[in-house]
């Protein structure tokens, strides 16, 4: 059996933050991009990246602002397509789960992260890396949400490109890309460091949340704006993440925009540019 445990300390009262793990509409302002909760012992958990990427699970712990509890379906390991109808599934031994433990500490509410279950040979590494990493990026976007904005929607932008290469040499093809000027900048920064980023449109002000090469990383921007905040935005901040996912000859590359309090052209112009420019880079 394989466990990820992360903690965060969040600057948002208990309450808010609970409204966050057990309110559909709250969730998809963090975490997916759409969800549905029923908050009860028994209750279904759904969650949705698009029609390829999402499941349903059922909460079997659920004590209010404490602790919350949910299984999810068994994951299917990487490859059981290719390997035939007849080749056996390993299965884990019960049931992935992803729990939450609250508390109140400090005027501040520290949350606990679970994501246990984690047992099937065949996709365990990259998948269990793969979730340790993802969830440093949503835990960050949560943190996010409740301090800076909370009670808003968020709008995102996922540009993305599957690519016919290892994830080291995509990472490598992004670091000399001429559409991310900025990149190898970022080489030796650490959490908190200020960065910027120019892709198509111009510079992208930020700080450093963390950065994992060659799996990727994730800026705390300034403003999805190129070129800083504008007075008027100033202090309305959004979250870049880069992730490339997928082990052995193929990877997924993809940048994730979560924004706040910006119009919606922005947003969808911020993913053309962002989209041509991993198009360019790996044609």
């Amino acid at each position: 059996m394989r466990t990820i445990e992360k903690t965060i300390d969040i600057d948002a009262p208990l309450e808010a933050v609970w409204q966050a793990l057990t309110d559909g509409e709250e969730l998809a302002r963090w975490f997916p991009l759409e969800a549905r909760l029923d908050p009860r012992n028994g209750g279904k958990v759904f969650l949705s990246w698009g029609p390829q990427c999402e499941g349903e699970g059922t909460i079997d712990i659920f004590e209010p602002l404490k602790r919350l509890r949910w299984r999810e379906p068994a994951p299917v390991p990487p490859h059981a397509a290719d390997a035939g109808a007849g080749s056996p599934r390993p299965e884990p031994v019960e049931l992935p789960a992803v729990e939450w433990l609250l508390e109140s500490r400090g005027g501040k509410t520290v949350l606990r992260l679970v994501n246990s279950g984690l047992s099937a040979e065949s996709w365990a590494d990259e998948y269990h890396d793969s979730l340790h990493y993802g969830w440093g990026f949503m835990l960050a976007n949560l943190r996010l949400y409740l301090e800076r904005h909370h009670g808003r929607p968020r709008l995102v932008a996922w540009p993305r490109r599957n690519v016919a290469l290892p994830r080291a040499e995509a990472w490598n093809r992004l670091l000399a890309a001429d559409g991310f000027a900025g990149l190898r900048t970022l080489s030796n920064s650490r959490a908190g460091d200020r960065a910027s980023l120019r892709a198509a449109g111009g510079p992208l002000e930020g700080a450093v949340e963390f950065f994992l090469p060659p799996r990727g990383f994730c800026l705390r921007l300034d403003d999805v704006a190129s070129g800083g905040a504008t007075p008027e935005r100033r202090g309305n901040p959004a979250l870049l993440w880069l992730s490339l996912e997928g082990g052995g000859a193929k990877c997924e590359v993809g940048f994730w925009l979560s924004a706040y309090g910006v119009p919606r052209a922005e947003v969808t112009a911020f993913a053309a540019r962002w989209q041509a420019a991993l198009d360019k880079a790996f044609p």
